[in-house]
């Protein structure tokens, strides 16, 4: 648990006496604790000092009595002046306690969980730009190739832009060797082209 993760943590628990607490957590607070204390009482106003002691100590108890529990003894234990120090500072029992769950076992599948997630993420992003950009390439790329000069024209294109020959059906890609369907046959004028119902 880094030093941010155990502050958030305190203050999500503000006032939460169950469960349990690592050592990191409680000894990333102390610390955070003893800096902000020392930095206001570097400013010289007693008065917020002491609105900072009465915010901070409900949190502090809340933290250290999870702490007792982490370790399986009851909160009345910070009490016993000596033990109670001996026992902020062991490792908490492995697995689930009379208290809950392991929360270092806890803190660890999440980690994996979200590990696991943006693994994913990441490769199902990489993969779609890849595909759309192919995808893009492949329809820029098809065109018409003019049986006389073999130059490459607009799938579209009637006649070559290059010798002015009449192109065929047969499509060119990089990506694809599939014969385009063939142009629609372009429709000649007549005398009473626009008299045709059909036409409209």
């Amino acid at each position: 648990m880094s030093f941010i993760e155990a502050i958030s943590s305190v203050f999500k628990h503000y006032a939460v006496f169950r469960g349990r607490a690592r050592r990191s957590e409680y000894w990333y607070f102390f610390l955070f604790n003893s800096l902000v204390s020392t930095a206001v009482s570097a400013i010289g106003i007693q008065e917020i000092l002491g609105i900072y002691v009465l915010v901070m100590l409900l949190p502090g108890m809340a933290v250290a009595v999870r702490r007792m529990h982490d370790t399986d003894h009851s909160g009345w234990f910070l009490l016993i002046p000596i033990y109670s120090l001996i026992l902020l500072f062991t490792e908490g029992t492995a697995g689930n306690n009379r208290f809950g769950a392991d929360p270092k076992a806890a803190s660890g599948a999440a980690a994996g969980y979200a590990a696991a997630k943006t693994t994913t993420s990441a490769g199902a992003k990489s993969s779609s730009p890849a595909a759309s950009s192919a995808a893009v390439s492949g329809r820029t790329a098809a065109g018409k190739t003019c049986p006389s000069c073999g130059a490459v024209n607009a799938a579209t294109a009637s006649f070559c832009t290059s010798c002015g020959s009449p192109l065929g059906g047969t499509v060119h890609s990089s990506f694809s060797h599939t014969p385009a369907a063939k142009p629609a046959a372009e429709k000649k004028p007549t005398d009473d082209y626009w008299q045709t119902p059909t036409d409209f």
